[in-house]
C-alpha cells in the first residue's frame, strides 16, 4: 500500500544473497580473500537502502518529517553501525567460539571500508530517490488537520 521497498534495495539484497550463497558453496571465501568484501558492501547497502526507502514513509506513520538529506544521513550512519555490529560479532564469534572468521586487523579495516562504501552508495541512491519522487513523498505524508 506505501509502496514497498525500492527495486534498489530488492536488487542490492538478492545480489548480495546469491553472492553469499555462492561464496559458500563455491568455498569462494576461503579461496578468495577478497570475495567477502563483496558481500560486506552489498549487505550492508541493502540495509541502508531499506532504512532509506523506511523512512520516507515515517510521516504516514505519524512520525516526524525530517528533510531528505537527515534521513539518508541517518539511514547512512545506521548502514554503518550495522557493519561495526558485524565485526564485533565476528570478533566474539573467534574469541568464544574459535570461528577463525577474524584474518587479522587489516581485513577488518577493509572489511568496515566495504560497510561505508555500501552504505554510502546506497545512501546516494536513496538521495537521489528521495529527490526525484517529491510528489510520491507529498503522497505518503500524514494529513494536516
Amino acid at each position: 500500500e506505501d509502496g514497498g521497498l525500492s527495486w534498489q534495495t530488492h536488487l542490492f539484497a538478492v545480489v548480495c544473497l546469491f553472492a553469499d550463497t555462492i561464496g559458500t558453496a563455491g568455498n569462494l571465501y576461503a579461496q578468495v580473500s577478497e570475495y567477502d568484501k563483496f558481500t560486506h558492501f552489498l549487505g550492508v547497502a541493502a540495509i541502508t537502502s531499506g532504512l532509506a526507502v523506511a523512512f520516507r514513509v515515517l510521516p504516514a506513520r505519524g512520525f516526524a518529517r525530517p528533510a531528505a538529506r537527515t534521513r539518508v544521513l541517518i539511514a547512512i550512519g545506521l548502514g554503518i553501525a550495522v557493519g561495526i555490529g558485524w565485526e564485533m560479532y565476528e570478533y566474539l564469534g573467534d574469541v568464544v567460539f574459535h570461528t577463525t572468521r577474524v584474518q587479522g586487523s587489516t581485513d577488518t579495516a577493509f572489511d568496515l571500508v566495504f560497510d561505508t562504501l555500501g552504505a554510502t552508495a546506497a545512501g546516494l541512491f536513496g538521495w537521489q530517490r528521495s529527490t526525484s519522487f517529491k510528489s510520491m513523498e507529498r503522497d505518503f505524508a500524514a494529513p494536516t488537520g
